[in-house]
């Protein structure tokens, strides 16, 4: 905890004591993260490891209703392999077509209010 103790202790120094922009918002950033992420600061200062993710999930999965491979279907049509994107698309929903527009229609009523 001494080298944190140390950080931050020099952070709110310079952010007092800086002339310019740079060194008062530098400080005032590591200060912000000392604030938001201090569980990452030691874990990373003590156990000399990392406990954060960076995992996004990806809209086309978590929110599929039909939970069709949508990241699958794009790569196999990138690669111009159209069949088997449709026979994948297909596994998991007979029919795609009905689905997507029934999908559109909800999302655009919820945006739109039409």
């Amino acid at each position: 905890m001494e080298t944190l103790d140390l950080i931050e202790h020099t952070a709110t120094n310079i952010k007092n004591s800086a002339d310019c922009a740079i060194g008062f918002e530098s400080a005032r950033m590591v200060l912000a993260g000392f604030e938001g992420f201090k569980e990452d600061y030691i874990s990373h200062v003590q156990e000399h490891q990392c406990t954060g993710t960076f995992e996004q999930p990806i809209p086309c999965v978590t929110l599929c209703p039909a939970n069709v491979d949508i990241p699958g279907y794009i790569a196999l049509a990138g690669a111009g392999r159209c069949a088997d994107a449709v026979r994948l698309i297909r596994k998991d929903n007979p029919f795609p077509t009905a689905l997507t527009t029934c999908r559109f229609y909800r999302t655009t009523k919820k945006t739109t209010g039409i």
